[in-house]
């Protein structure tokens, strides 16, 4: 049964390291002709501008969001496949919580001022030092940031917020 079972799981980590090399060829493939097509949207969205109708100026412009839409999804997965393969432990090392929330704020401000959002922060100090990827954890926060401001109205109010909670940072 021993025998089996360890058998079982070589093969279960081979078909795993199988569809990881997969997902980051398919995630490879579907980018390079997204650039390109994203690519001739800004290019005729920039030489022909004056030419189109509102109509059809709107539908390039809602194209090339849509294009910026999957190429994020298909950075996750390239980044998903280099997370479970290990090669991002390399990046992980003590970082500074507010160091991290410092630098996303900052977006956050670059992000919304010209939407016309007002970004609040309530950070109370001090927060605690995480082995983590500073990499990673800015790129979550922005990524929830980004998330605001693209579901926030004109005119609103984004709040981020954190504290330290026993041995976690909420």
């Amino acid at each position: 049964d021993a025998e089996e079972a360890r058998r079982d799981l070589a093969r279960a980590m081979d078909e795993r390291r199988h569809f990881l090399s997969f997902l980051s060829m398919v995630a490879h493939d579907l980018k390079s002709p997204l650039v390109a097509v994203q690519g001739y949207l800004k290019m005729l969205l920039r030489n022909s501008s004056d030419s189109l109708d509102e109509r059809l100026l709107n539908g390039v412009r809602r194209s090339i969001q849509r294009i910026e839409g999957m190429m994020e999804l298909i950075s996750d997965l390239l980044e998903l496949s280099r997370i479970e393969s290990g090669q991002a432990t390399e990046e992980f090392k003590a970082v500074s919580w507010e160091e991290v929330l410092s630098a996303a704020v900052e977006m956050a401000h670059e992000l919304a001022e010209p939407r016309g959002i007002a970004v609040v922060t309530e950070i109370r100090r001090p927060l605690p030092e995480v082995f983590a990827s500073d990499i990673r954890l800015q790129q979550l926060i922005l990524n929830l940031v980004s998330n605001s401001v693209r579901f926030t109205p004109r005119g609103g109010k984004i709040t981020i917020r954190a504290w330290r909670d026993v041995d976690a940072v909420r």
